[in-house]
């Protein structure tokens, strides 16, 4: 591979999730086909309030889970973009919010048949 070039990569993981997991029970009540999911780690009140004035239209769902200030958000993905694209979108919302070094990673998920 020539080291020389100026393009960027992405790498995405897929593994299937149990249909129990949060963001599987949510698409399911909601008859959703994807979604977008990622656990908030803390940051202080006003960062989190500025997330959420930038995100809101796109919350389906906040969970708050059970250690310290953690907090699953699950939001509806833009079917126009690719995964990549939808994953890409909200990291550069947190981003934004919480610095780039922040560690919230995003996730999509997809229902897909076996």
């Amino acid at each position: 591979m020539d080291n020389t070039t100026n393009q960027q990569f992405r790498f995405t993981a897929v593994v299937l999730k149990s249909e129990q997991a949060m963001p599987a029970r949510v698409m399911v009540n909601q008859e959703l086909q994807s979604c977008v999911f990622f656990v908030l780690r803390g940051g202080t009140d006003e960062q989190r309030e500025q997330l959420q004035a930038q995100i809101e239209k796109a919350v389906i769902c906040k969970q708050n889970l059970s250690r310290g200030r953690r907090q699953m958000i699950i939001c509806r993905a833009n079917d126009a973009l690719t995964e990549a694209a939808n994953i890409e979108q909200y990291q550069r919302i947190l981003a934004n919010v919480f610095g780039v070094n922040n560690r919230t990673c995003v996730r999509f998920m997809r229902r897909m048949p076996l």
